[in-house]
């Protein structure tokens, strides 16, 4: 992705401290291989294209590390401790190049061996919950969800995914709901 000068220029007038980028690089790049997961799997060209514009928020935030790294580094000993900062950013920016590599096919529409999907499902990675199969879930919240053992990593409502995820979300009828957990914990959803 390249960065236009218009995007440099906010990140200059809007500094961040290095720490809270990663923090910030971490939550997205988690978000974005769940999401890529559950593109693949459900085989969806929507989702697909938000972990796209996940990956490309992340080479944002990875030049924005870049640019402060170098401005907080005032002597040879600055620069020296600053630059395990910059591996794990690059790290990070590494994952998100990854999970392109995981959408690529839905995009393309080359179908996913249906093998696997059962596996990703049988190994208890990823669950999607229709609402008008499962519907003990509506009404809930998303942290009464969490509280079951199983993490909601995206939501789906009338053709639009929903992120950030809130917490006091309620599931709503019609909701595609895509959560992770173990097998134990993804057995309590059943049609």
């Amino acid at each position: 992705m390249k960065i236009g000068k218009d995007i440099v220029e906010d990140l200059l007038e809007r500094r961040k401290n290095v720490v809270d980028i990663l923090k910030e690089m971490k939550a997205l790049a988690l978000v974005s291989i769940y999401t890529a997961f559950a593109a693949l799997l459900t085989e969806d060209k929507e989702l697909a294209k938000r972990v796209i514009k996940m990956s490309n928020e992340l080479d944002v935030l990875q030049y924005q590390l870049e640019i402060e790294a170098m401005l907080a580094a005032s002597n040879p000993r600055g620069a020296i401790n600053l630059t395990g900062i910059l591996r794990v950013g690059s790290g990070i920016e590494d994952i998100s190049n990854s999970v392109k590599e995981l959408v690529d096919p839905v995009l393309r529409d080359i179908p996913v061996e249906k093998s696997i999907v059962d596996a990703f499902r049988e190994l208890g990675i990823i669950k999607i919950l229709d609402t008008r199969k499962i519907r003990d879930i509506v009404g809930k919240k998303v942290k009464e969800i969490e509280q079951m053992g199983a993490r909601v990593i995206g939501i789906k409502f009338k053709g639009e995914w929903l992120y950030p995820i809130d917490l006091d979300e309620k599931i709503r009828e019609g909701c595609i709901v895509v959560v992770s957990g173990n097998k134990n914990a993804l057995s309590k959803f059943q049609a």
